[in-house]
């Protein structure tokens, strides 16, 4: 694990959706879009910001049950909306821009999201960061979903740090369990949708409660590592 007294700093990862950018207002007029699609009424807002974050097709079972093929023909909907909205409203969380910038003079920055990989590097573009991450991984290009560690793993190989050397910031449970299973240290974006567990474990470094904690932690708490 990431322990700045003993591991220093090489690189942070970061989630997309309620971490870096604000979706919601695109996200949820995905959901409504595909609810509208099979006749049923849109569950409530607060309820489906929950389940940002996690597979698509997981996010339908709560209404719709087990039914796996009900469960990918209503992400088929959301998906079909998505694709043509999914910038409509998504912006940066305040504060964020300037922790970028902060972060990627010192350090290497990844992505590993649950959004397809064109989506996720289409809306890094937009958002003016092609040249502030090395590296963006999103989910269906071969990697399994959140909490499987495949994706931070491969950010770690593009890398080539090891784990206790890396970070990882999210604002879901997901994520943190993400984090756990790749033997990374979590710190939780607490401006995000998601909540953690009562009992997070050690795995968890800080909640952080603003972006500019990001700058606090990594930049003026940590001196820069001296290059070999």
């Amino acid at each position: 694990m990431y322990h700045p007294d003993r591991y220093p700093l090489r690189a942070v990862f970061f989630d997309l959706d309620g971490t870096l950018v604000d979706s919601r207002e695109d996200v949820l007029e995905a959901f409504h879009h595909a609810f509208g699609r099979l006749d049923m009424e849109t569950p409530p807002p607060e309820r489906l910001q929950e389940l940002i974050g996690i597979r698509l097709e997981d996010c339908f079972i709560p209404f719709l049950g087990a039914d796996e093929e009900a469960c990918r023909k209503a992400a088929r909907h959301f998906r079909q909306y998505y694709q043509k909205h999914f910038i409509d409203h998504t912006r940066p969380f305040s504060g964020i821009p300037r922790a970028l910038r902060e972060l990627s003079a010192r350090y290497p920055l990844g992505i590993a999201s649950m959004k397809k990989g064109r989506y996720a590097r289409e809306l890094v573009r937009a958002c003016g960061w092609l040249s502030t991450f090395n590296r963006v991984i999103g989910s269906e290009e071969g990697y399994p979903a959140k909490p499987d560690p495949t994706m931070l793993q491969a950010l770690c190989r593009t890398f080539e740090f090891p784990p206790e050397h890396v970070v990882y910031v999210g604002d879901t449970q997901v994520d943190l369990e993400t984090a756990r299973a790749a033997s990374i240290r979590y710190f939780h974006a607490g401006w995000g949708y998601g909540r953690l567990a009562p009992d997070p474990g050690e795995t968890l470094g800080e909640v952080l409660q603003q972006p500019s904690d990001l700058i606090r932690i990594f930049v003026d708490d940590l001196k820069q590592p001296e290059q070999d």
